[in-house]
C-alpha cells in the first residue's frame, strides 16, 4: 500500500523488543521476514553488528573477571546497554555479581530535592492566613503540616516529590538517605506512588512519648465505602524499631531487589523487617510531615538501581 517504510520500521522496533525480551523464536522470524521485505541492508548494517556486539560485551565480562577487574566488565555493560537504549536482565545481573565481587558500586547518590525558593509553596488557614507549607532553604527543604487548614488543602499539600528526571519512578534496589530535624510528632517517607497519587508504603519516624524515638515500617491501602462514597486508608504496620533520642536524625534505607534490606538510624544499621514486596516500593516517592508538625530533611539523596549518567545520549536533533 505504499508503506513499506512503515512497515519496514514497525517490524524493526518489534525486533528490538523481541530481542531484549530474549524470545529468539520472534527474533528469528523478524529477521527472516526482514530479509524477504527489503530489509537486508538493515540486518547486515544494524541488526547483525548489533547482536555480534552484545556477544562480545558478555565475552568481554567474563575475560574481566578471569583478569581480576571485575568491576571493567560491569563498566562494558552499562556503556553498552547506555548505547543501545535497551536492558537486558541476564546482562544487569551479571553486571551486578561483577560489581559486588569488586565491591564497588557504579550507582551514585543524587540529590533529591535541588530546588530553590521559587519551588516554594503556602498554605491557606481556616482564618484566611497563608503560612509556608514547604520551603526551601540552604539547609534543605522545610515541612509543616499545619492542622487548621479547610479540607481541600490537607490531602497532598505538604507532600513533596523529587523533580530529578531518573528519581521519579524508582525500583528496587535503591537506597534514600537523609538528615531530618524534627519539632514536633513525626517525618514520613512515601514509597510507590503511582498514577493516582497514592502511595503503597511508608516509613514513618517519629518522637515518642518516652523521650525515645522509633522508626515504623507500614504498607497502605484503600478501603473504599461505596454507599459513604469515601476511601478510608489502611495502615498495617510490618515491623518498627526503637532508638536513643536525638535531636538530628541520621536514617538511610536500602532496598534490595526483592524489597527487603538494611535501614541505618544515627549509624546503627539494622535488618529491614518482612513485608515489603517490590510492589510496594515501585513507583514514585515523596516526603512530609505529621500533622502539626515541622521537619527540616537536609541532604536528602537516592540511589537507584542503575549507573548515574550525568549526560543523556545525544539525540537526532543535536
Amino acid at each position: 500500500e505504499g508503506l513499506k517504510g512503515d512497515a519496514l520500521y514497525w517490524m524493526f522496533r518489534h525486533w528490538e523488543a523481541m530481542w531484549e525480551a530474549g524470545d529468539t523464536e520472534a527474533t528469528a522470524d523478524a529477521e527472516e521476514w526482514l530479509k524477504e521485505n527489503g530489509g537486508k541492508s538493515l540486518l547486515g548494517s544494524y541488526l547483525e553488528p548489533t547482536k555480534l556486539a552484545r556477544n562480545q560485551i558478555e565475552t568481554a565480562m567474563q575475560a574481566s573477571l578471569e583478569d581480576g577487574h571485575p568491576i571493567c566488565g560491569a563498566l562494558f555493560a552499562t556503556h553498552a546497554m547506555r548505547a543501545w537504549q535497551i536492558e537486558f536482565d541476564s546482562i544487569e545481573e551479571q553486571a551486578l555479581e561483577l560489581s559486588q565481587l569488586a565491591e564497588q558500586d557504579l550507582r551514585a547518590w543524587q540529590s533529591a530535592f535541588s530546588k530553590t525558593e521559587a519551588s516554594n509553596r503556602k498554605g491557606v488557614l481556616k482564618n484566611g492566613d497563608l503560612i509556608d507549607i514547604v520551603k526551601y532553604e540552604k539547609d534543605g527543604v522545610l515541612i509543616f503540616n499545619p492542622s487548621d487548614s479547610p479540607p481541600e488543602h490537607v490531602v497532598g499539600n505538604g507532600h513533596e516529590r523529587t523533580n530529578a528526571t531518573n528519581l521519579m519512578n524508582l525500583t528496587p534496589p535503591f537506597s534514600l538517605r537523609s538528615e531530618i530535624i524534627i519539632d514536633g510528632t513525626a517525618a514520613f517517607f512515601f514509597f510507590g506512588i503511582g498514577r493516582s497519587g497514592k502511595a503503597q508504603s511508608r516509613i514513618v519516624v517519629a518522637n515518642t512519648d518516652s523521650d525515645g524515638q522509633v522508626v515504623q515500617f507500614q504498607k497502605m491501602s484503600y478501603v473504599v465505602d461505596s454507599q459513604r462514597g469515601e476511601a478510608a486508608l489502611k495502615t498495617p504496620e510490618i515491623g518498627r524499631g526503637y532508638f536513643e533520642e536525638s535531636d538530628a536524625i541520621t536514617v538511610q534505607f536500602d532496598f534490595d531487589a526483592e524489597g527487603q534490606g538494611s535501614y541505618s538510624l544515627n549509624g546503627v544499621t539494622k535488618e529491614m523487617p518482612e513485608g515489603f514486596s517490590v510492589n510496594d516500593l515501585t513507583g514514585g516517592f515523596a516526603i512530609t510531615a505529621s500533622e502539626d508538625t515541622a521537619v527540616l530533611f537536609k541532604d536528602t539523596a537516592v540511589r537507584p538501581n542503575t549507573a548515574f549518567w550525568p549526560v543523556s545520549p545525544a539525540s537526532d536533533d543535536e
